[in-house]
């Protein structure tokens, strides 16, 4: 007998504890328990969602991503994530049983949780804690394309069924017709896979390529598509999405930042604890588009980037992707009040070194999993997260046919983004026209920057050391920054949320650590992903230890 729990992102915060024993394994949720009878179908309803029970057989894998599989037999449990592991499982072994749950606050509340602090540090000064790590003690992360399995009789065992396997090898000559056919063919069925032929659809515009191939590949379905861009006073993304409107002959929908974007910094519901901070500003936009009965499908872009068009991941052993990281977090560190920050370092880079060396040969490979597995999946991919609870997101960019393609491609069709601009200027000459955001020139430029972009990025540089707060020529700032400076309220509910955690009063061995941060100038690169962090901890904390005093 096999009953198959499937997890979905619109499941909603679900709990399980897992027991096994010699007779059998049974399955509690918040529900009630789940019966072992037969294999007929059963429904469990929590947090007034539902989670659908089948009896169908745990696959090899899960295609179609965004879904998670717990299988129960009278031998054991066999959890299995998909590629990415972008529905988030968190497990903790507790005297013989196995709590399970889609949240960490909720694990956290059901168990009582205490800061994991190196995982702190890492949420601060890197993005996001590394690996399977999360912020509680005790409590892990469940790798992404892997097998759990846990018998009756105790015994644990993974088993990894995919990992991102890159071609380091190049061609000489440049892309052929054929490989910018072949790109266009397996894009245009990615989205078919989707369901995009069939849905209504809401479509992002930005400055960068993903969106501008998607629109591209869409269309004249355009016309019935509801378009909109978020942007933040001096983005120069809104001016180029502009552009693409006028190109494309359709309406766009502006969504500014409002005091609701960075107050959901502080208010966003924890229902996860994982998701960082950082993206919630994106709720009220989620909320926007779910105005509409029944809401549109979000065409969201993720991962096409690291597959067609990878900037942050290299080739190089010499200049492996987790130094450069490191690099950043001891820029970052700089800015702390802490009297123990060159062992918190000392530390940090210990087990980032050792977390690199477990990816795979150094050099691409392992720069490649570094950023999937890291910030991809535990930073980048939470703003869809969030998204899918307010409306259904396809994806076209995690299609298993498509990412195997893309690994296939020799590196150089890859790095910089030749097919994927060639791929665009084929299909729209018109939107390929309009600039890239990274360069301010079009798409098919070679040039890494425009002589404006050049001129206003060494002003910029200078005044921001002469004169950092000055009301002109200032970079895109994000919603914490720009809530900090504008509204003191903020500011001072930012350094009350700070001040009233116990876990980071211990973490920075003072009382008053919101005062001091939430007073510092914000330079983006520097205070804020430690702002964003402590407020993530601190949220997390508020959630957990209320909850379960509660």
């Amino acid at each position: 007998m096999r009953i198959t729990l499937e997890l979905s992102p619109t499941t909603g915060p679900v709990t399980w504890v897992i027991r096994t024993h010699p007779n059998g394994v049974e399955a509690e949720s918040e529900a009630g328990r789940v019966a072992l009878q037969g294999d007929h179908a059963h429904r469990a309803v929590s947090s007034n969602r539902e989670l659908g029970i089948t009896g169908s057989n745990t696959p090899r894998s899960v295609d179609g991503s965004t879904r998670l599989r717990v299988a129960l037999q009278d031998s054991g449990v066999t959890i299995t994530t998909d590629r990415l592991g972008t529905v988030l499982l968190y497990l903790r072994p507790d005297h013989g049983r196995l709590r399970a749950s889609s949240s960490l606050g909720e694990l956290g509340r059901h168990c009582g949780a205490t800061l994991d602090e190196d995982a702190a540090w890492e949420l601060m000064l890197l993005g996001q804690p590394l690996g399977d790590r999360t912020l509680l003690k005790g409590v892990r992360l469940m790798p992404a394309a892997t097998h759990l399995r846990w018998e009756a009789s105790g015994n644990v065992t993974e088993t990894r069924y995919w990992q991102a396997s890159p071609n380091r090898e190049t061609r000489e000559t440049p892309a052929h017709q054929r490989d910018v056919d072949e790109l266009i063919q397996r894009l245009g069925q990615a989205h078919e896979r989707a369901g995009l032929d069939r849905a209504r659809l809401a479509v992002p515009v930005t400055g960068g390529l993903d969106s501008r191939i998607n629109l591209a590949l869409l269309g004249g379905r355009t016309a019935d598509a509801r378009l909109f861009t978020v942007h933040s006073p001096g983005d120069p993304e809104v001016g180029i999405a502009r552009r693409i409107a006028r190109r494309l002959r359709v309406e766009l929908e502006e969504i500014p930042f409002t005091p609701a974007s960075w107050w959901a910094l502080l208010d966003g519901e924890p229902w996860s604890g994982e998701i960082h901070r950082h993206q919630f500003w994106l709720s009220p936009v989620g909320s926007h588009l779910a105005t509409t009965a029944p809401p549109p499908v979000l065409l969201d872009g993720y991962l096409q980037d690291a597959l067609f068009n990878p900037r942050i991941v290299t080739a190089s052993a010499e200049n492996a992707l987790h130094r450069r990281v490191l690099g950043y977090a001891a820029y970052r560190a700089q800015a702390l009040p802490h009297p123990r920050m060159r062992e918190v370092l000392a530390g940090l880079w210990e087990r980032t070194d050792a977390h690199y060396s477990s990816l795979g040969q150094p050099g691409l490979e392992a720069n490649q999993r570094f950023y999937l597995e890291n910030r991809s999946r535990r930073f980048v991919f939470d703003s869809v997260r969030l998204a899918q609870l307010q409306a259904p997101v396809a994806l076209p960019g995690i299609d298993h046919e498509l990412m195997d393609f893309a690994m296939a491609l020799p590196w150089n069709l890859r790095h910089g983004g030749p097919l994927y601009r060639e791929a665009i200027q084929r299909l729209s000459p018109a939107l390929a026209a309009v600039p890239y955001d990274k360069t301010g020139l079009p798409v098919s430029s070679r040039r890494t920057l425009s002589t404006s972009r050049r001129v206003r990025k060494v002003a910029t540089r200078a005044l921001n050391r002469l004169w950092p707060g000055r009301p002109f020529l200032r970079a895109a700032e994000p919603p914490l920054a720009i809530g900090m400076r504008r509204s003191p309220e903020f500011r001072a509910a930012v350094a009350d949320r700070l001040d009233g955690s116990r876990w980071l009063a211990h973490l920075f061995e003072t009382e008053n650590i919101g005062t001091r941060l939430a007073h510092q100038e914000i330079p983006e690169g520097r205070t804020l992903p430690i702002l964003l962090g402590a407020i993530t901890t601190a949220n997390l904390e508020r959630f957990t230890t209320e909850s379960h005093r509660s």
